[in-house]
């Protein structure tokens, strides 16, 4: 890993993906979502660090744009982030200083993250705890960098600053700062210059003084003392102690997306509280989810039904397993006072808890339940923001079931449907001669995502009324067709399950043409007229109706 780390910091240490140069640009375009994270949902395969510097303008990610619904393939170089960012104009020495002290700590957890990937296939991983801590501070400033914060983090007059509003102008005054920016690139630098296991200390003294529940009542009932200059250290302790790390893998050929807000999400309700989970998606495979600590697994007994309200329950991450140095209930550890945050800020600071290790159990999602995950990104996409993926099929597939049940409804989604569609078209057609039609690919040899891919365009179009049908025995019969030609997925067996369910209701119906003993079978015809495809489904609807499903308009 050290290698690792060396070679991570030397290429994350430039500001653009093309050549060096020899002095920083005025103008620098600066991530809020790292370069070697977005590498990984590249179109093309990853590529070295030179043939990145050879091949930067041609290659980058599917980027979608909801304000202008346009899809194309961006240069990484140019997305998820601004124009001089994190440029300190106080700085007159180097303002672009802060920049390079995130590329310093984005290469650290570039290396932790690849040694993540490398362990997905034994279902652990085990951490260090310097390593853990590098991972945690690098989690917390992803959030506290992101370019929304900026402006609003420490702005004096906002809503949602009113009980900090002394605290943040007498602050401003006693360091000569004079705008929200100012003040948030001051504590930006200062969680970049100091080390976790320090903020932890400078956190530790506020909870001495105040206690827990002095430091909550002034964020939330009263207001922020001006003298408490290290108050923004609290906030990281919080997610620190506050929240257990959990790492989830996506299911088996499935993959997570990335948005711009996909950083430090927060999920869920907890005791009324938002806040039950933050979310990081760092690569197309994992996501790194802190839950809150009073939703550990020990503590289930004593949880209230409705306690806890998330999309995200039925996931059972385990909190990590502590190895210490000597042992799990060695002599160092007995002296340590749990209810004392300044005495376990100094055990884990020392030179004994540095060689304590973590144990993470890698949490495999299902389909169902990566779907969730992703809709949850999904219902967080804002009119501005954007969403990168990295491939096209899975996408669509995203896109396709997480729609409300009024799909017209989905201002967001339908536009970037529209689009996948068109690619996904373009991707399959080659397979077909143009005169084609959808059903004649099938008698070819095309594989189960392809399959996948063309039911779900066809059902799509279907929907947004872009496919239409003489009958609707003829556009049933189309999906059939698609279906019954298709490999084993668990997407066809749900078809078939659903089929099955519907032909018993059928068989069992006391109110329509008997199905008994005897009668044979034929093979359906691949039209019919409007007068049998109507009399058919004035019988089919009723018993689709008992199984709860709905007649599409």
């Amino acid at each position: 890993m050290t290698r690792c780390l060396q070679q991570t910091r030397a290429g994350e240490a430039q500001t653009t993906d093309g050549p060096p140069s020899v002095r920083a640009p005025t103008t620098q375009y600066q991530h809020f979502i790292p370069r070697f994270i977005l590498r990984r949902f590249e179109v093309r395969p990853v590529k070295s660090k030179t043939e990145r510097r050879k091949e930067f303008q041609h290659t980058g990610v599917h980027y979608y744009d909801v304000a202008t619904g346009s899809l194309d393939i961006r240069p990484i170089g140019k997305v998820y982030g601004l124009e001089n960012a994190y440029q300190d104009v106080r700085n007159t020495d180097d303002i672009n200083e802060l920049e390079k002290k995130l590329a310093v700590l984005e290469g650290h957890a570039a290396c932790i993250i690849k040694h993540l990937h490398e362990a997905l296939s034994q279902g652990t991983l085990t951490l260090k705890r310097r390593l853990l801590e590098d991972l945690r501070k690098f989690l917390f400033i992803m959030h506290y960098r992101n370019a929304a914060c900026s402006d609003i983090y420490f702005q004096a007059d906002h809503p949602d600053n009113a009980r900090s509003r002394q605290w943040i102008e007498s602050f401003m005054q006693a360091k000569g700062l004079h705008s929200a920016a100012e003040i948030w690139l001051y504590f930006l630098r200062y969680y970049l210059d100091t080390s976790h296991s320090n903020i932890m200390r400078d956190a530790a003294e506020l909870v001495e003084k105040y206690g827990e529940g002095g430091l909550q009542k002034m964020m939330i009932e009263s207001h922020i003392p001006p003298d408490l200059e290290h108050f923004p250290a609290y906030t990281y302790y919080v997610q620190a102690n506050g929240y257990f790390l959990s790492i989830w893998e996506a299911a088996e050929g499935e993959e997570f997306i990335i948005t711009s807000h996909a950083f430090g999400l927060w999920e869920g309700l907890g005791y009324g509280c938002p806040g039950l989970h933050c979310i990081f998606i760092v690569s197309p495979r994992i996501a790194i989810v802190l839950r809150h600590v009073l939703s550990r697994p020990e503590l289930k007994e004593d949880v209230k039904p409705g306690t806890f309200v998330s999309s995200l329950l039925d996931v059972n991450p385990a909190p990590p397993t502590p190895i210490y140095t000597c042992g799990e209930h060695g002599t160092h550890i007995d002296q340590v006072n749990f209810q004392s945050a300044m005495s376990l800020a100094r055990y884990r600071s020392s030179k004994k808890g540095e060689h304590d290790s973590f144990v993470f159990k890698i949490t495999k999602l299902s389909r169902s339940q990566t779907l969730e995950f992703n809709c949850v990104l999904l219902v967080n996409v804002t009119k501005t923001g954007s969403l990168t993926f990295l491939s096209r099929g899975s996408m669509l597939r995203i896109a396709f079931r997480s729609l409300p049940a009024n799909i017209h409804a989905s201002e967001l989604l339908i536009p970037l449907i529209a689009r996948l569609m068109d690619i996904t078209e373009t991707e399959v057609s080659p397979l077909r001669p143009p005169s084609q039609s959808p059903a004649a690919v099938l008698d070819q040899d095309v594989d189960a995502l392809t399959h996948v891919d063309v039911v779900h365009v066809l059902l799509m179009q279907i929907c947004t009324d872009i496919k239409r049908f003489e009958t609707a025995y003829d556009r049933a019969h189309l999906v059939f067709r698609i279906m019954e030609k298709s490999k084993p997925t668990p997407f066809a067996h749900e078809i078939s399950r659903e089929v099955e369910k519907a032909f018993r209701v059928c068989k069992d119906s006391e109110d329509g043409i008997p199905i008994g003993e005897g009668v044979s079978f034929a093979p359906l015809l691949s039209s019919i007229s409007n007068e049998s495809s109507s009399q058919l489904f004035q019988f089919m609807i009723p018993c689709m109706s008992k199984l709860g499903a709905m007649k599409s308009r």
